[in-house]
């Protein structure tokens, strides 16, 4: 889910047309680039949670085996 952010920045160009244009073209680059970076940070957040995961699971089995070792 993409959310689309209006930028200030670029809201002051709205009446000026070439500059408009150009501020677009850039406000559409920039909102790609938040896109992406959102998605990467996503990706990234993912992964961790998988890293824990694991070593959760990892945990669990080493103190089945700590277990099964005293016995």
């Amino acid at each position: 889910a993409t959310t689309k952010t209006k930028l200030p920045l670029f809201q002051s160009f709205k009446n000026n047309g070439s500059e408009f244009c150009f501020t677009t073209k850039l406000q559409n680059e920039v909102e790609l680039n938040y896109t992406k970076i959102k998605q990467y940070e996503n990706i990234c957040k993912r992964e961790r949670e998988e890293k824990r995961e694991m070593e959760r699971v990892r945990e669990r089995e080493r103190k089945k085996e700590n277990e099964r070792n005293r016995e």
